[in-house]
């Protein structure tokens, strides 16, 4: 921050169409040209889901956006980034009915896409992380753990 920078008088609030009471954890990302983008888990109808805004300059915030279309399962752990085009990655972890997963939505022509699974081996998925590099590349990173304790961390690139 610069010595002339200063906050928003008066922050906004990103997550108000959702209508959920249980807004928590929120990650956010800064791109150039002045876009952000900023993720969060929010409980409505009992369920925990992640959702989404972007900051689009001259534009201001976007509406809420719900990131999983999933009714079974809660998610957690959302993480964000952006590429220099104002593009976004979310990342978060969800149990399947067998196994907990990292799952990915991308953002990109003014729309979320639908949500892919990221992490593929046999054992549990943990806690993902997003970053993304100067030429669009964005790389998640998450952990494994089986019953055994066995840990292992691993990533994927999303080009």
């Amino acid at each position: 921050l610069g010595a002339t920078s200063s906050w928003e008088a008066l922050p906004l609030q990103v997550d108000s169409t959702v209508g959920g009471a249980a807004a928590l954890f929120p990650r956010v990302a800064g791109g150039a040209g002045g876009h952000a983008a900023v993720v969060w888990r929010d409980t409505v109808g009992g369920k925990r889901s992640v959702y989404a805004s972007i900051y689009t300059p001259g534009s201001g915030w976007s509406a809420a956006d719900l990131l999983e279309d999933n009714d079974d399962y809660d998610c957690e752990s959302a993480d964000v980034t952006l590429d220099p085009a104002g593009n976004a990655v979310a990342v978060w972890y969800r149990h399947d009915g067998t196994l907990f997963r990292t799952w990915a939505a991308r953002y990109s022509g003014g729309a979320w896409q639908p949500e892919i699974q990221v992490s593929t081996a046999e054992r549990h998925a943990w806690e993902p992380f997003v970053a993304g590099d100067a030429v669009g590349g964005m790389v998640c990173a998450w952990y494994l753990s089986s019953a055994a304790l066995e840990n292992d961390i691993r990533a994927a690139w999303f080009q």
